[in-house]
């Protein structure tokens, strides 16, 4: 806990994230991997997206910069006291 934030803090050892595309990468539909028809169906970019949509909703934060492992740290602050948001139908997420 840090100044009444709970701090989350995820390391890696991959490639990182350049400086330049940090900002982006919470973008729905960014990704680091390569496009969906080179590797399937699947879509691309909604992880770190979803991510921080949930923590902004919390009132909290997340960022990424430089892991001691040489890959990307990853940092989640959210307030201890934040309240639990109302989610319509069209929001939820299915099980």
């Amino acid at each position: 806990m840090d100044d009444g934030m709970i701090v989350v803090a995820v390391d890696d050892s991959g490639p990182g994230v350049p400086e330049d595309e940090r900002a982006r990468i919470f973008v729905e539909g960014v990704s680091s991997k390569a496009p969906a028809g080179a590797r399937g169906p699947h879509r691309r970019g909604i992880g770190l997206a979803l991510v921080r949509r949930v923590v902004r909703r919390r009132r909290g934060d997340v960022s990424v910069t430089d892991s001691p492992l040489g890959g990307a740290r990853f940092v989640v602050r959210l307030p201890i006291d934040a309240p639990s948001p109302t989610t319509s139908a069209h929001e939820a997420v299915p099980a």
